[in-house]
């Protein structure tokens, strides 16, 4: 191997050595995404059963966290694929990507869903189920204000099940 093929192998291993850095990381991004939606939920909910809008305000917020666990989850796919398709081929002894891709095919979903999207998107969107109960259960008189938190809140939600789609739709993608 002359020099500037053992240069280009060092580099190569360097490059995948970040990326898989760079996946670890995210993966512990996603998982605090995750802990601090149930953190929030969980204030959310407690103070309103006391003040029923602020339950009424989490979907606002759960959204935009979701968003986040999405984009994370996407980038987790891509990083992954591209140690696949182009860094493995290219550096004997290098196929741990290969073999996570290949053993994850088989492993990890039920009903076509991969456990983290199902694990992440439950807790999303039950969290703003839950929050979307109790804020109407225990308002009294609804307020113009209460109105409109109620329908921002469901259009979350929505938003909410399109993003998760749209992680399970494109983690496909990535899978060939």
């Amino acid at each position: 191997m002359s020099q500037g093929e053992s240069n280009m192998q060092k580099a190569r291993e360097t490059e995948y050595n970040a990326l898989r850095a760079e996946i670890l990381k995210r993966i512990e991004l996603r998982n605090q995404i995750v802990l601090g939606s149930l953190t929030l939920a969980g204030l959310a909910l407690s103070l309103g059963a006391n003040v029923p809008t602020i339950a009424l305000v989490y979907p606002l917020i759960s959204v935009f966290l979701a968003a986040a666990w999405v984009q994370n989850d996407l980038a987790i796919k891509r990083i992954g694929k591209y140690i696949r398709e182009q860094l493995e081929p290219k550096v004997d002894g290098l196929n741990w990507q290969t073999y996570l891709h290949t053993a994850a095919e088989s492993t990890t979903s039920v009903m076509g869903l991969r456990f983290n999207i199902l694990a992440a998107g439950g807790v999303f969107l039950v969290t703003q189920l839950v929050s979307l109960l109790v804020g109407p259960l225990k308002v009294t008189a609804f307020s113009i204000v209460d109105w409109a938190l109620g329908v921002i809140a469901i259009l979350c939600s929505v938003v909410t099940v399109l993003l998760i789609h749209r992680a399970a739709k494109h983690g496909q993608s990535f899978n060939k």
